[in-house]
């Protein structure tokens, strides 16, 4: 076994403060905009016109607006509010921006928005934040794997509460046992999946380049331990701030680990005896500097050149059985494909013609939809 990855893989944070004023006014445009034409709407925010895409609807708990930064950005949701003293906004980074920058360049990442926006905190400061939800996750290459929940081990006893009840659950394809999951959120949880599965299942090729791995002739598994801190855990850590989360992070994870096992059973009738596995041992000394700065192979470019590939490829797949479905109703037999092709080509060009003003909003649209893919 062989560790290939360790990183934050889950960053929720609240801010006490609020956008100004023409700030929401841009996001009640564009969601005015992506209601009309049923997509998310690109806007510019900002007094650096930063590019978002604002999405139809807000967000539960208040939140009127939903925009997104792109792949290595996060997810952001606002309240329609200029009140200071309220939690009106609201993070949620994604996977692929922690993957590539770690903790410290997603936090500033989240900052720099903030800043740019002009976002307003109490005393003209910048937001207060909180922290709402923590995941680190490490990454296990093994040449086989089969987790099985007999040998989870929990302990009642915990460092800074009692964990009162194992909550778990298995999720199998067939009698593959594919991920155990143990807790449940806003509290502490614990998740021990295959990772590869998981990448083809989600058309997530740009792991490979994460681990390191020719997929191509890389013959093993990639199983992920996943621990979870949702509210009701980090308010048990007394986390609240990102210094006091990078304060403790590392023993949060540690603690789960510790008590949350996955063991290698013996005779031993006492299962809190027994060893832990490799891939915990794996695990634990991973998560002990659980911030420290990652580095990748994939760069950015690499990811959005795959990114913008996947794109390419999914409407390319989509041209066959159109021609086929389009010819067969033309009563054009397969024979004539070249026929086909040139016909479909040439309505194209025709319905450009006539609706120059339709084809130019129809590209507008998809320049908008792939715009952060650069």
């Amino acid at each position: 076994m062989q560790l290939l990855y360790r990183n934050v893989d889950g960053l929720d944070v609240s801010f006490q403060g609020c956008m100004p004023h023409d700030v929401l006014q841009a996001l009640t445009a564009g969601k005015a905009r992506a209601q009309r034409q049923r997509q998310e709407a690109l806007v510019e925010l900002g007094p650096k016109r930063i590019p978002v895409h604002v999405a139809e609807s807000g967000m539960k708990g208040g939140y009127a607006f939903r925009f997104d930064t792109g792949p290595f950005g996060a997810t952001w949701a606002v309240a329609d509010s200029m009140d200071p003293e309220r939690w009106n906004i609201r993070a949620s980074v994604h996977s692929l921006a922690l993957a590539q920058c770690g903790y410290e360049g997603a936090k500033q990442q989240l900052i720099g928005l903030l800043n740019d926006l002009c976002a307003v905190g109490q005393g003209d400061n910048l937001p207060n934040e909180r922290i709402s939800r923590f995941d680190f996750c490490v990454d296990i290459a093994t040449p086989f794997f089969q987790p099985i929940l007999d040998h989870v081990v929990c302990h009642s006893r915990m460092t800074r509460q009692v964990y009162h009840s194992l909550e778990s659950q298995t999720v199998a394809r067939g009698k593959r046992i594919e991920s155990v999951m143990i807790g449940k959120m806003p509290g502490r949880q614990l998740v021990i999946y295959d990772k590869t599965r998981e990448v083809v299942a989600h058309e997530k090729p740009y792991w490979w380049d994460f681990w390191g791995l020719d997929k191509r002739t890389y013959r093993g598994e990639v199983w992920r331990i996943e621990v979870r801190a949702g509210k009701d855990e980090l308010d048990n850590w007394n986390i609240r701030t990102f210094g006091q989360l990078e304060h403790v992070a590392a023993n949060l994870t540690l603690t789960t680990l510790n008590n949350i096992r996955y063991t290698m059973p013996t005779n031993d009738r006492e299962a809190s005896r027994w060893p832990d596995h490799p891939l915990w041992l794996i695990a634990r000394e991973a998560a002990e500097d659980g911030l420290a700065a990652y580095t990748s192979a994939a760069t950015r470019g690499k990811v959005l050149a795959i990114l913008r590939a996947q794109a390419v490829e999914h409407f390319r797949s989509l041209f066959p059985g159109l021609l086929a479905s389009y010819g067969h109703l033309r009563g054009l037999p397969v024979e004539d494909l070249p026929g086909i092709v040139a016909l479909v080509g040439s309505e194209v060009r025709q319905y450009a013609e006539r609706n120059p003003r339709a084809m130019a909003e129809k590209f507008r649209r998809a320049a908008e939809r792939y715009a952060l893919l650069r």
